[in-house]
C-alpha cells in the first residue's frame, strides 16, 4: 500500500470521538468577517486572558479597530506590507488583526528569535515596494515611510 493510498483510507478517524464529523464545512469568509462575527457574538465574554487580566471581545474589537484605523491614517493601504516584532501579546492580537482590517500583509517576526539588528536587517532586504512600510513593536523606519514610531 502507498503513502498515498494509506492517507486517502483516512486512518486517523478511527480517533475522532462518537459524533465528531469526519468532514467539515468552511465558510467562505475571510479572517477579518469572521473577527468581526466572533467580536459581536460573543462581546462580553472573555476573549483573552493575559497575566491574569482579562479583555472581552467587545473591548478587543475596539482596540482592533483603533489599530486599523492608525495604520490607515498612517497611509497603510490594501496590500502594504506591515511587519509586526512583538512578543505573544494582546498587543500582536490587536496588531495582527488591526492590519488585516487595514488591507496590509503581515510579516510577524518573534523578538525572541531575532536580534532587533537583524530584524532590521531582514525588514529593509527587499526593495520597495515590496519591503514593509511600519514595523509595529520597535521605532523603526521603514524604507520610502516618511513615519518614524512605534505602537
Amino acid at each position: 500500500m502507498s503513502n498515498k493510498d494509506i492517507y486517502e483510507s483516512r486512518p486517523w478517524l478511527k480517533f475522532y470521538a462518537k459524533g465528531v464529523p469526519a468532514d467539515v464545512v468552511i465558510p467562505e469568509k475571510s479572517v477579518v468577517q469572521t473577527i468581526d462575527e466572533t467580536t459581536e457574538k460573543y462581546k462580553d465574554k472573555t476573549a483573552v486572558i493575559f497575566y491574569g487580566q482579562k479583555i472581552s471581545y467587545r473591548e478587543l474589537r475596539d482596540q482592533i479597530d483603533r489599530f486599523a484605523t492608525a495604520l490607515c491614517d498612517l497611509g497603510v493601504k490594501k496590500g502594504d506590507k506591515v511587519a509586526l516584532l512583538l512578543l505573544n501579546s494582546p498587543q500582536f492580537i490587536i496588531a495582527y488583526f488591526g492590519a488585516l482590517k487595514a488591507g496590509a500583509v503581515l510579516t510577524a517576526i518573534s523578538p525572541v528569535y531575532v536580534s532587533p539588528r537583524s530584524s532590521t536587517r531582514y525588514l529593509t532586504a527587499a526593495p520597495p515596494p515590496s519591503s514593509a512600510r511600519i514595523s509595529c513593536g520597535k521605532t523603526w523606519r521603514g524604507p520610502g515611510s516618511s513615519w518614524t514610531g512605534s505602537y
